[in-house]
């Protein structure tokens, strides 16, 4: 058989192999030692039994053991050689035959006696033969060599399996030819006169496979000439496609040079649409800069006039103010005035009514010429003569600061 890269097994877990074989042989070579012993003792001599009976049987017992060891011992080292171990793995199967022969024949006549009497030979072998095999495909493989081996315990199995499948075709052919006897002796006339020579050499299966490989070579010549005319119209079609294909390439080349220049002048296009775009974006944009700044300039005029009327609003707030204050003082002035009209004497009435023309900036304050003409308009209200207010009156310019003195 070829080695496969996956069929190796690493080296590491050869040796733990290895390991647990040699540990299992020991165990089976000391059971299947003392079997041995023991049938080369009841069956090596005759009569009572001697020393000299009891040394062979030791000896006749010992030599399958150490002929399957030093086999195998040879064994591992052509595997490790990368050789063949074909007579060596032979040895060990005869050794390892002859003590199962002697554990068989020593064991009780019953099924599990031959059972325990073979499981320790056949287990000794085939894990010694596999050990041997694997050992061989792993220096193999490290030598980059190839093998070609079947393990001969596997060969044995197939043997037995072929047998016994042999054994049971022909129970099925008894049987029936117990149930079917004519139909079954017309087969085997027919299987007899097919394979039975008709001469030296020749029968009529062989005549019908010689006439089948006629057939076969006439169907090979059909084949040959099948196959050449193929090729012919297959070179044929490979100059016709060929040339198709020049003209195709020529094609291609052609239409992508039309669409190289399709494409360069969309592109130019493109690109000129693209400068009008800017340009028009920038003369855009400047208009909308050259708006915000007018827009600017308006709002901080807005912005000027706004704090100007809230100024001037202030300023007639506080006008407004100043108003009601003084309508508060002439209100309150009114009433001290017409508390002393009430209460005071008509001198100190018109000294009082003089000096308000003071307060009101009245031009006629002062001025002696006017006495008579605010005489006039005062003396009715007074209840005095003209003549007597104008006194009062240049009494009290004559001396502002003087008391006002009785009622004349």
């Amino acid at each position: 058989m070829k080695i496969r890269t996956g069929d190796r097994l690493p080296g590491s877990l050869l040796v733990g192999a290895s390991l647990l074989v040699v540990a299992a042989l020991i165990g089976a070579g000391i059971v299947g030692y003392e079997a041995q012993r023991l049938f080369a003792l009841a069956h090596n001599h005759i009569g009572p039994e001697t020393e000299a009976d009891r040394l062979r049987a030791v000896i006749i017992a010992a030599l399958p053991d150490v002929g399957w060891v030093a086999m195998a011992l040879v064994a591992l080292v052509a595997a490790l050689r990368g050789q063949s171990s074909l007579r060596a793995r032979v040895g060990v199967v005869v050794f390892f035959g002859l003590s199962l022969g002697a554990q068989v024949l020593y064991a009780p006549r019953t099924l599990e006696g031959i059972l325990v009497a073979i499981i320790a030979p056949v287990a000794m072998a085939w894990m010694l033969e596999t050990l041997v095999v694997e050992v061989r495909r792993w220096a193999a493989a490290r030598r980059g060599l190839t093998i070609d081996e079947t393990p001969i315990l596997t060969g044995v199995l197939r043997a037995a399996v072929g047998l016994v499948r042999a054994l049971l075709g022909i129970l099925l052919w008894l049987v029936r030819l117990v149930l079917a006897p004519r139909s079954t002796f017309d087969g085997v006339r027919e299987w007899v006169l097919d394979t039975a020579p008709i001469a030296p050499g020749r029968s009529l299966a062989s005549m019908r496979a010689a006439e089948a490989a006629e057939r076969a070579a006439m169907a090979t010549a059909d084949v040959e000439r099948i196959r050449k005319a193929e090729a012919e119209a297959r070179a044929a079609i490979e100059a016709r496609a060929a040339s198709e294909l020049e003209a195709l390439r020529a094609e291609r080349e052609q239409a992508e040079r039309a669409a190289a220049q399709e494409v360069a002048r969309v592109r130019q296009e493109a690109e000129a649409r693209l400068q009008a775009m800017a340009e028009a974006n920038a003369a855009e944009q400047a208009e909308h800069a050259n708006r915000i700044a007018d827009l600017s300039r308006e709002l901080a005029t807005v912005r000027a006039e706004l704090d100007r009327a809230r100024a001037q609003a202030a300023r007639m707030e506080r006008a407004e103010a100043m108003v009601q204050q003084l309508r508060t003082d002439l209100s309150t002035a009114q009433e001290t005035y017409s508390l002393l009209e009430r209460y005071a004497g008509a001198r100190a009435i018109a000294r009082t009514r003089y000096e308000g023309l003071r307060l009101a900036g009245d031009p006629r304050y002062g001025d002696p010429a006017y006495l008579s003409e605010l005489a006039r308009d005062w003396a009715p209200s007074l209840h005095r003569s003209e003549s007597t207010v104008r006194r009062y009156l240049a009494d009290h310019l004559a001396d502002p600061h003087a008391a006002a003195g009785g009622e004349d």
